[in-house]
């Protein structure tokens, strides 16, 4: 259980630091000029065409002139070589009858739906779907973003190779073009960074979290940060990590698996974190039923 803790809490490390790291970089390179707030005038409601969403208060005002204001530039996602669409649409009358698992099952798909996702860029828990049908998957590399609800904002990237795995119509799927892993990652990274500073909730429209239809994400800016600034930023998100060299026991155990999160990303992490939850829970499982316990190592 502290090593199960100690990894949720180097997660929600990496994940802060990953924030702050692409605030610095933005605020560190700004071109000369300072922002000034003005109220919008009528020929920018006409070229937006909303009076629904938050684009026009002072806190997005600010946050996206210093997006903007970046001495290298910055462009769309089309523009940075982004393809981008919906997940698969799970409805009755779409997709007919589905049975859904929270464990696997033999043929089933694995799903990812925005509400699977966490705060920290990781998926809290995997559900299952089975189906008849050939059902549109996600990749490697491809960034899963929640596009509604509460939920909106929250992001994954896929590092490992998925089996049947997808998402649902309530998430964004942004697929680099080149296949570029570490490019994905950025990208991803980086729109979890718009939540936290409140530019996804403003350009939502609607009540009970709000939607953001793909439409609206033609407007969003992305940074030109230089390949080695990205680079610095994706390794704190995938980093596979080489574990101790040491023997593994029950007693280093906690200090073992300490001395390995030094070298990992958020993916894997999480990917570790859950197969001690795993370990765990069998371990409890085994000791409520009064059988014998061989200690996993």
């Amino acid at each position: 259980m502290t090593a199960i803790v100690e990894k949720e809490r180097c997660i929600r490390f990496r994940n802060r630091t990953i924030d702050e790291q692409i605030e610095a970089e933005l605020v560190a390179n700004q071109k000369d000029g300072s922002f000034q707030y003005t109220y919008p005038i009528i020929d920018e409601v006409r070229q937006t065409s909303r009076f629904d969403a938050g684009i026009y208060s002072e806190t997005f005002k600010r946050e996206e002139y210093r997006i903007k204001n970046y001495a290298l530039g910055w462009a769309n996602y089309k523009q940075l070589g982004f393809s981008v669409g919906r997940g698969q649409n799970l409805q009755l009358s779409c997709i007919g009858h589905s049975i859904y698992s929270d464990s696997p099952k033999p043929n089933f798909y694995r799903l990812v739906a925005p509400t699977d996702i966490s705060e920290f860029r990781t998926v809290e828990a995997f559900r299952y779907l089975g189906n008849m049908r050939d059902l549109d998957l996600v990749k490697k590399g491809d960034v899963i973003f929640g596009a509604e609800g509460f939920c909106k904002g929250r992001c994954v990237i896929l590092i490992d190779e998925q089996h049947r795995t997808i998402s649902n119509i309530h998430g964004v799927i942004f697929h680099p073009n080149d296949g570029s892993m570490m490019r994905g990652i950025f990208l991803g990274c980086f729109l979890g960074y718009l939540r936290k500073v409140g530019i996804v909730d403003a350009i939502g429209a609607g009540g009970s979290g709000g939607s953001l239809a793909i439409g609206y994400l033609d407007k969003v800016p992305f940074p030109r940060f230089p390949s080695g600034v990205q680079e610095t930023i994706a390794s704190l998100y995938h980093n596979p990590g080489e574990p101790p060299k040491r023997k593994l026991t029950l007693e280093s155990f906690v200090a073992w698996h300490r001395e390995w999160n030094e070298g990992l990303g958020i993916w894997e992490l999480d990917r570790e974190m859950k197969t001690l939850q795993r370990t765990l829970a069998e371990v409890q499982e085994l000791i409520i039923e009064g059988k014998t316990v061989t200690i996993p190592i």
